[in-house]
């Protein structure tokens, strides 16, 4: 009996906990019904309000597309892309090529379609999660550029060169008194093969205004950057001189060969020779045919000019203080500068030489203006000399030579008249000399070369040739001459005959 009754309680309580079991999964499948039933009303209302019309708060990129219809919305992306730009970059360059011709490829009509689909055609959770974000955060809609190997290789050989460059120094230049520093340019070599993987993501990347692509370069560095040239921007010697702005060969060699030696570091017992780094003076250099000297002759020679560069270099050089270790005068007198004060170039005979006898080095800078006609030569380095020392250079002439007749006859020219075929040239001893100031007076004075130029004479030709009043003298003469003479011979002869 008592085991029956356990039995009967036990079944009872089974019974009890699967009606409740059964409650409570009847009232699950209520809730979950009434939840989905909420979802699929939500997402039918939110629909139902864009029918015909993709949802509020899709975007393509930064584009916003909710409200349009696909026709509206394939439209704005066209138009976007066709606004957009693939921006290549390499080391602070930058180019900015329209994405439309770049040749990328773009689907605006699939991907209209793809934002259209959205709490649409998904699932219906996806349907749902769609339609709640529409009214919240919104959707971003995935938006492919791609481009072909090809056309992306097209790209970067189009444009490498305007990244390509080969690496700058940094330079100094004179500005009020003192030298300021420029920045040296790094040189870069564009990765051609790596550069077009970078336009190919970057144009996947693309954020609806521009595609940003780093292309892949090598860096080359430069021998000096501006780092080098701190505590150098001193002015410690320069001088100018003027030339004639017409002589279009004279100009060209005066700019060639100051070039040739301008942003030149001298470092401290280093000499430097003017020929060696301006020759060969010929056209393959970058030189014209202008006016050289040539014993009393001046004739027209490839580096005609040379001699200003390196004249105008040696009297900045000698302001500076350098040592002097090669230095020759003109062999006849040039206007530029003051006697004794020339350096002059004639191959491996006449050379200007100088050696950095300071602790620092020194940066040398030279510049033509060819609109004003003036070019100088400036000397960079520390200033060491003490601020109330000051230096002079004073010319001293020693003999003077007027220049000579040299007369040559001419049978061509009348007699009487003459022609200066050339003017001559002064002949002049001359010495340099040096004189240092302290606080204004002088201290020191000493001579620092000295110099020797021939005179050239004037060459005069002379005519000969008899002029026609005498030319009929002479006619006249001979005819009476003849005449007398004809008259003798007939008389003789009659006389013969007579006696005959």
């Amino acid at each position: 009996m008592a085991e029956r009754a356990r039995t009967t309680r036990a079944g009872k309580k089974k019974k009890n906990a699967g009606r409740v079991i059964l409650i409570l999964l009847i009232a699950a499948i209520a809730i979950c019904a009434a939840v989905f039933g909420g979802m699929f009303i939500y997402t039918k209302s939110v629909v139902g309000d864009s029918e015909g019309k993709i949802l509020p708060g899709t975007t393509v990129s930064d584009l916003d597309l909710g409200g349009m219809t696909k026709e509206e919305a394939e439209q704005a992306i066209t138009d976007k892309v066709n606004r957009s730009s693939l921006v290549l970059t390499a080391e602070n360059k930058e180019v900015s090529i329209d994405l439309a011709k770049t040749k990328a490829e773009y689907d605006a009509g699939k991907t209209a379609d793809k934002a259209y689909a959205l709490g649409r055609e998904g699932g219906f959770f996806d349907n749902f999660k769609k339609a709640r974000a529409s009214k919240k955060d919104g959707t971003a809609v995935k938006f492919d550029v791609s481009i072909s190997d090809e056309d992306a290789e097209q790209i970067v050989k189009k444009n490498e060169k305007k990244f390509n460059c080969s690496p700058k120094n940094a330079k100094i230049r004179p500005k009020n008194g003192k030298g300021v520093i420029i920045d040296e340019q790094i040189g870069l070599k564009i990765n051609r093969e790596e550069s077009v993987k970078a336009v190919k993501k970057a144009l996947r990347s693309w954020k609806g205004t521009k595609a940003v692509c780093e292309l892949s370069a090598e860096k080359k560095q430069p021998k000096y950057t501006a780092k080098d040239f701190e505590g150098m921007t001193d002015i410690l010697g320069k001088y100018s001189t003027e030339f004639d702005r017409g002589y279009y060969g004279r100009v060209k060699n005066l700019e060639n060969g100051t070039n040739k030696i301008s942003d030149t570091v001298l470092q401290p017992d280093k000499q430097l020779s003017v020929y060696e780094m301006t020759s060969p003076y010929d056209a393959d250099n970058g030189y014209y045919r202008a006016g050289t000297y040539v014993g009393d002759e001046t004739i027209e020679s490839y580096g005609g000019g040379m001699c200003q560069v390196s004249t105008t270099l040696y009297n900045a050089v000698i302001r500076a203080e350098l040592e002097i270790v090669e230095r020759e005068s003109h062999s006849r007198t040039v206007h530029y500068v003051p006697l004794s004060a020339d350096a002059a170039i004639s191959g491996t005979e006449k050379d200007l030489k100088f050696k950095n006898n300071l602790k620092d080095p020194v940066y040398i800078y030279g510049h033509v203006d060819a609109d004003d006609g003036d070019m100088a030569f400036y000397i960079f380095g520390k200033e060491t000399r003490a601020s109330n020392r000051k230096i002079e250079f004073e010319t001293r002439v020693l003999s003077v030579s007027t220049p000579t007749e040299k007369v040559t006859k001419d049978k061509t020219l009348e007699e009487g008249k003459r022609r200066v075929e050339s003017y001559g040239q002064t002949g002049y001893t001359a010495e340099l000399w040096k004189i240092v100031y302290i606080d204004g007076k002088e201290k020191e004075r000493k001579k620092f070369n000295s110099s020797s130029y021939r005179m050239v004479p004037t060459k005069v030709v002379e005519g000969t040739k008899k002029k026609d009043k005498d030319k009929e003298k002479e006619k006249d003469k001979k005819k009476k001459s003849e005449s007398s003479s004809s008259k003798t011979d007939t008389s003789s002869d009659s006389q013969t005959a007579t006696g005959e």
